[in-house]
């Protein structure tokens, strides 16, 4: 994992306003850089500032097809799911 981009929902428990994101990120990547360094790491993933929804599915659009994931889903598994998918 290179970079963790945070979403958030309607149903996110807590909503932040756009001004607090970029403090909330700055202050994530700085625990994300002391974990790092506590396990030792070679890399520090990148920590971005939180998105709405909207905004990330369309970031993920450049991806290509992807697989969003609902802890309630009861028809697909994501067993079935990956064997579309070759690595």
């Amino acid at each position: 994992m290179y970079r963790i981009v945070p979403v958030i929902t309607q149903r996110s428990v807590v909503q932040l306003d756009k001004k607090y994101r970029e403090k909330k990120a700055e202050r994530w990547q700085k625990i994300a850089r002391e974990a790092a360094k506590q396990c030792r790491r070679a890399y520090v993933p990148e920590v971005a500032a939180p998105v709405d929804f909207d905004e990330a599915m369309n970031r993920c659009k450049q991806f290509g097809p992807g697989i969003l994931l609902y802890e309630n889903e009861e028809k697909k598994c994501l067993k079935d799911l990956l064997k579309c998918y070759t690595i």
